[in-house]
């Protein structure tokens, strides 16, 4: 559906946690970007959360139910 990501940030490795962002050819379209974290015994990195859309971050970002649940365990380790 979408091809080759624009950049790619993180490891090449389909395993290891890394960003991905698409652009496409109209410059003043905002970049879609994928967060996918270390796979853990799965065939390939899971998606965490996305984001597209100039609102501000927290209005353009998304977590997927696995996202939401990694966030949470974030959040709740002692510092």
């Amino acid at each position: 559906m979408y091809g080759r990501p624009s950049p790619v940030f993180g490891a090449q490795d389909p395993r290891s946690p890394k960003t991905l962002g698409y652009a496409s050819d109209d410059h003043a379209a905002p970049l879609a970007v994928f967060h996918f974290g270390a796979a853990e015994g799965a065939p390939s990195a899971r998606l965490l959360a996305f984001r597209s859309g100039d609102a501000l971050f927290e209005a353009s970002l998304g977590f997927t139910p696995l996202g939401d649940a990694v966030a949470d365990a974030h959040l709740r380790r002692p510092r």
